[in-house]
Formats: C-alpha cells, sequence, structure tokens
C-alpha cells in the first residue's frame, strides 16, 4: 500500500471487563499498526480500565447506559479514521483483519465496505464459519447474514448510514441492511475475527424475550418499510415474523394488523416489483 491510513475500531462495552481485554489487545496486534482503538464505556458498573500503555486507545464513558446502538453512533462521532471497523467487547480480530481488508478498499475505491467470515466458536469447541450473502436483495430476504466484527468501511459510509437508536435489538440487522441498499458492499473471502456465540450470559440476543423482539422487529420494518411493501415475498417474510412475536407478546392488534397484511401480500404475490428490479441488477 502507497499510503497508510488511519483506521478506527469501535468497540462498545457494558459490564463485560473479563472479555474486553482480548477484544483490545486483538486490534493493538493487528499486522496493520495504524490503528485507533474507541472503547465506548456504556454505563458499566465498574467504569472500564485497560492495561495497556498504548497511545492509540481512547476510552469514552457513559454514565447512564444508552444502549449499543447509541455506542456505536457515539464512538463513530469520536473517531478520526479514514476507515473504521466495528468488534464486540468479548470477541476478537485475526492479526490479518484489518490489512486485508483495507488492502481490497484501497484498491476497489468505488466500494464503499467490504465484508469477510467471522468464525463462530461455542462453548463445547464447536467452530462453523458461514458464507455472507452481499447483495441487497438476498441480505432483504434471509434478514442479516453479515456479523458486526467482519465489516471495514470507508467514512463516507456514516453519511448514508447509521445505527437506529430507538432499537436494542436486530441493530446490526438494521445497519448492514442499510448499508447494502445505499453503498457499493464487496465480499472478501476468508476468516478475519471470532465471534464468542455463548460466552456471556449478558447477550441481548436471547430469543424468547418476545416483547423485545416484537418492539424492535417492528421498528427494523418500518426502517425499510418502502423496500418490504414493495415485495410480496418480502412482507411475507417480515410481517409474518411481525405478527408471531406480537401475539406472543400478547400485542393482539398489531397481530391483527399485520396479518391483514400478510393476507394481502398472499392474494397479490403476482406484483412483485421489488423481486423483479432484483433479478435484473
Amino acid at each position: 500500500m502507497t499510503t497508510k491510513p488511519l483506521v478506527s475500531v469501535v468497540i462498545p462495552s457494558h459490564n463485560r471487563p473479563m472479555h474486553i481485554l482480548t477484544a483490545v489487545d486483538s486490534v493493538l496486534k493487528q499486522t496493520y499498526q495504524n490503528v485507533e482503538v474507541i472503547v465506548v464505556d456504556d454505563g458499566s458498573k465498574e467504569p472500564v480500565q485497560l492495561p495497556f500503555k498504548d497511545s492509540r486507545i481512547r476510552i469514552i464513558r457513559n454514565e447512564i447506559a444508552g444502549g449499543v446502538a447509541a455506542a456505536r453512533n457515539k464512538g463513530f462521532a469520536a473517531a478520526k479514521g479514514e476507515y473504521l471497523c466495528l468488534l464486540d467487547d468479548d470477541d476478537h480480530y485475526y492479526p490479518h483483519k484489518i490489512e486485508r481488508q483495507l488492502a481490497w478498499l484501497q484498491g476497489h475505491p468505488e466500494t464503499d465496505m467490504v465484508v469477510s467470515q467471522v468464525e463462530y466458536v461455542y462453548q463445547d469447541g464447536h467452530r462453523e464459519c458461514y458464507e455472507h450473502s452481499i447483495h441487497w436483495f438476498n441480505n432483504f430476504k434471509e434478514f442479516n447474514t453479515i456479523h458486526t466484527n467482519s465489516s471495514l468501511f470507508h467514512r463516507r459510509v456514516l453519511e448514508r448510514v447509521r445505527f437506529d437508536e430507538r432499537m436494542n435489538k436486530y441493530t446490526d440487522t438494521q445497519f448492514y441492511l442499510a448499508a447494502c441498499l445505499h453503498c457499493k458492499v464487496d465480499y472478501l473471502p476468508g476468516v478475519v475475527a471470532v465471534w464468542n456465540v455463548d460466552l456471556c450470559p449478558l447477550r441481548i440476543t436471547r430469543p424468547r424475550d418476545y416483547e423485545k423482539n416484537y418492539r424492535n422487529f417492528k421498528l427494523l420494518c418500518e426502517n425499510f418499510r418502502d423496500v418490504i411493501e414493495s415485495s410480496a415475498v418480502l412482507r411475507y417474510r417480515y410481517y409474518r415474523r411481525v405478527v408471531l412475536y406480537a401475539a406472543a407478546s400478547h400485542n393482539f392488534a398489531d397481530a391483527l394488523l399485520f396479518s391483514a397484511k400478510l393476507l394481502w401480500s398472499r392474494d397479490n404475490k403476482h406484483a412483485d416489483t421489488f423481486s423483479t428490479a432484483a433479478q435484473k441488477a
């Protein structure tokens, strides 16, 4: 590479002092060294303290927790880098992550974001990797296949996409679906990071919190209403999930409302303008 631009890594953290050291250390040990680490301490009971004597680290503390979406946006606002990436505080990067992805972006200046594979690691030692589906239509069909730890993107992405701070679940889905809609996203094969799937009991992705699921998935649908309602396929896929979550959380009025949307989508599958456009893309 002819230039070495600054890369900002944003790590939101909340009450995970036992894991964040590994996350930060994995950034400091990158083969690409022109980085800054922005840890956003989102109202942890004990303020984040790091043992590293490294001027590349900054800690920003929220005295009151505002949620992961707001913490990431706050990290973006503080970042000085031309390129940015995200890391969860209980996960880590492999050493080549930033170097490989930055080389791709510098070699493809028309690309806004690049994503690679993440290795899923379970407590029983099982490991697996998933391929990413980058085309935004496929992402909408499958909800989201891009993991937070897998991406590196140009600062200009933030002019088009931010995290929706109303949401405290499905925030990654919202951010990456929006990126795939409004930016050019490339897939670079190769494993660049680890996701410790069940390492920490404080995860926000617990599947049976139906009220949280309902509230946040409804907001997700609001974010992409025009796209979803342009396609019978997407209406069925997204609104069916809202119906299930609404009913499970006893929000029966919305369950009936979205059931009506489902019936309409079932009877109008021939008018699928969105999937027709996607096939031509």
